[in-house]
């Protein structure tokens, strides 16, 4: 998360495109469905490089991670 809004704070839309399909890609394979969500919606403000709209799904990201709670089976 620190990478990404540093990446925003320098409007560095590459490394945020990268980041995001890292994190669709982990999301899927690890069953957290919402944050391969996330990852598309980052891609797609990424490529328009809305820096608000990039900076808002970093703040609901970050809320559904601290409330996230992982079972182990």
């Amino acid at each position: 998360m620190k990478t990404m809004k540093k990446a925003v704070s320098e409007n560095d839309y590459k490394t945020i495109q990268t980041l995001v399909h890292t994190l669709k890609g982990t999301g899927g394979g690890y069953g957290f469905d919402a944050l391969t969500k996330y990852g598309f919606e980052l891609e797609e403000a990424a490529n328009e490089e809305a820096k608000s709209q990039i900076l808002n799904l970093i703040a609901e990201l970050e809320e559904y991670l601290e409330k996230a709670e992982i079972i182990y089976k």
